[in-house]
């Protein structure tokens, strides 16, 4: 009997909750949102799997990003995958796929699907965004500006009075951030690749690829009961 008690596989962290960061990205997580929106219950639900419990934290994403590198928070979310954070994490599957868009004023000769267009231009990234692959070429030969904003709201409101030429998020957070910035003229917007999001990691955790493969094993639970389409489409996404 006390063979088989040892055989049985246990949380490691059987507890003692574990401590993620996030941030505001709406409509996917945010702490106003229904539980937290759908990335943070995605999260919950995929650790809860193998009976982990997770406190998460709702911090501007410098602060979520470098929680989880210096070990006070055991892993942080939603992000894509560069070669820089790839230094630092350990990173998941991707647990959510989201189509993105460009958006900019009507009229200013920008194709989203064009790279010459955006020569000479300035798009505007919240802080602690990533850099788009896509953009990282430009920005290196100064081809290309970035301004940073506190959110997308303030993007649409900046590309709207002319002060940056464009931004890109998701067609949720898009029409979302357009809404809340109060915008009279509508911006025009146009398709832009997709975004894959990863539990992050880091290296340095004591049992960080144990971590990830809780999570992934999670995720692939939910997959395989339909959880993961109910829980998406229970958040009107």
């Amino acid at each position: 009997m006390l063979l088989c008690l040892h055989l049985v596989p246990q949380p490691v962290f059987a507890g003692t909750p574990l401590k993620l960061s996030t941030g505001e990205y709406e409509p996917f997580t945010g702490a106003q949102l229904p539980r937290g929106g759908p990335l943070v219950e995605l999260v919950r639900r995929a650790f809860a799997e193998s009976g982990y419990v997770v406190d998460i934290d709702f911090l501007p994403w410098k602060r979520s990003y470098g929680g989880a590198q210096d070990g006070h928070y055991d892993a942080t979310f939603p992000y894509g995958r560069n070669a820089e954070r790839e230094k630092d994490f350990l990173f998941s599957d991707s647990f959510f796929t989201l189509e993105r868009r460009m958006y900019y004023r009507a009229g200013s000769a920008i194709n989203p699907s064009d790279p010459a267009t955006f020569t000479g231009k300035t798009y505007c990234s919240p802080v602690g965004y990533t850099l788009y692959k896509e953009f990282s070429s430009l920005v290196e030969r100064k081809a290309l500006n970035v301004q940073s904003a506190p959110n997308h709201a303030s993007c649409a409101k900046m590309v709207a009075a002319a002060r940056v030429d464009f931004f890109v998020t998701t067609p949720d957070a898009g029409e979302l951030a357009v809404t809340k910035a109060g915008l009279t003229t509508p911006l025009a917007f146009g398709p832009f690749g997709k975004s894959e999001n990863h539990l992050l990691v880091s290296r340095t955790h004591p049992r960080a690829q144990e971590l990830i493969n809780v999570f992934n094993k999670g995720i692939l639970a939910l997959k395989a009961r339909g959880d993961w389409a109910r829980i998406v489409n229970q958040h009107a996404l």
